[in-house]
């Protein structure tokens, strides 16, 4: 009874985690591009049918339900769809009548593997080229022109369109994270933890075709990680290991004086305040060096002003913002400290990478001298005469 129930359970439907946003445009996107692209169909083979095809209905449903899909790329629609129909042609044309279609899918979706452009609707137009009647059989080749290609290549210049529009996941996909040093070396976040060689050797080790990005399934995994990380840090906010006593310096004051500052208390950058103390931007030793190594303009390097060599782009956070917040920027960014703003914008502290990798030790360094030391007063325990 058990088993029973269990495979029972098995064919309940699985979750849909898409927002009613996203359910909404993949309603509507379908519906334009299905829609524009019988329109074009018409108006370019007249009275020619058939001008449109069914298929393109289940190609719709991936280029605007499930974008990010690989089934849902150009060359899987148009490659899948084009290889389905020469296949389904060719088997209509050389099988028996009973043998053409279930072969016809068959080596379609074969095909499709091996040139990497699966693509499920492929199967139904392989069938549309065997059991399509009169009216598609006559075409004989011509069909994977007219109306099969014409009919993919339309429905994916919509989808570009439609999709870019809106800013969805389409023709994009997660680039792995460089390094800011312009070294061969990974980013830090991505010398330990999960890695795409992770990602693709657990894919492997799966063996079953699933319908998801290796880059999509590892960014997918690396929030998955980050939330998990904000919630084992939870009790820790930047306010809790930012630097308070802080060094900052004004935009008009002289480059020369930043780097004095710079010199005298061995920090990488300071934040720089407007006239009324709020954050302005931030002057880098860097920022420092590469204005002292020339003239801009004819004018001497002690005459040059802070405002006129800082960086106004900034990254900022608040004091309660998580720390785990931190690590990526930190890290993988180049930053060497991020400033503490208040509501005001006024710099109330710093977060470095030193105050960081000290918290994080703690973090991690106290569970384990918590369990050395039980460790130890066990011993020490069963080790004492009665």
């Amino acid at each position: 009874m058990t088993a029973v129930l269990g495979w029972l359970r098995a064919l309940k439907p699985a979750p849909v985690h898409a927002s009613w946003r996203e359910r909404l445009y993949g309603s509507l996107g379908a519906w334009i591009g299905l829609m524009f692209t019988e329109w074009v169909g018409r108006q370019a083979l007249g009275g020619f049918n058939p001008w449109f095809i069914a298929p393109m209905g289940a190609s719709a449903v991936l280029l605007f339900a499930a974008p990010a899909s690989p089934l849902a790329q150009p060359w899987s629609i148009v490659g899948g769809n084009i290889v389905s129909a020469i296949v389904g042609v060719c088997c209509f044309k050389f099988l028996p009548a009973g043998y053409a279609a279930p072969v016809a899918v068959a080596v379609a979706i074969g095909m499709m593997f091996a040139l990497r452009c699966l693509h499920p609707p492929g199967g139904a137009v392989a069938l549309t080229a065997v059991l399509g009647g009169p009216a598609v059989t006559s075409l004989g080749f011509g069909f994977v022109a007219s109306p099969v290609a014409v009919n993919s290549i339309v429905l994916v210049l919509v989808a570009i369109l439609f999709n870019g529009i809106l800013r969805r996941n389409y023709l994009r996909r997660q680039d792995a994270p460089a390094n800011v040093h312009l070294t061969r070396d990974p980013p830090p976040s991505a010398r330990v933890g999960l890695s795409p060689d992770d990602v693709r050797q657990a894919l492997d080790e799966q063996g079953d075709f699933l319908d998801i990005d290796e880059d999509d399934l590892t960014h997918i995994a690396e929030q998955a990680q980050r939330h998990a990380s904000e919630r084992r840090f939870a009790d820790l906010r930047c306010g809790d290991i930012m630097s308070r006593d802080m060094v900052c310096i004004g935009q008009q004051e002289a480059l020369e004086q930043a780097w004095r500052l710079l010199g005298r208390h061995r920090l990488q950058a300071l934040p720089v305040l407007d006239a009324k103390g709020a954050l302005a931007g931030v002057i880098s030793l860097r920022d420092v060096i590469t204005h002292q190594g020339g003239r801009e303009a004819g004018i001497q390097w002690r005459d040059l002003r802070v405002a006129e060599c800082m960086t106004t782009e900034v990254v900022t956070v608040t004091e309660s913002t998580p720390l785990s917040s931190l690590i990526r920027p930190l890290s993988d960014g180049g930053l060497h400290q991020i400033p503490v703003l208040d509501d005001a914008r006024r710099v109330v502290g710093t977060v470095t990478q030193s105050d960081l990798v000290a918290a994080l030790y703690g973090v991690v360094a106290a569970p384990v001298a918590a369990t050395s030391a039980s460790t130890s007063a066990s011993t020490a325990s069963s080790a004492s005469p009665p």
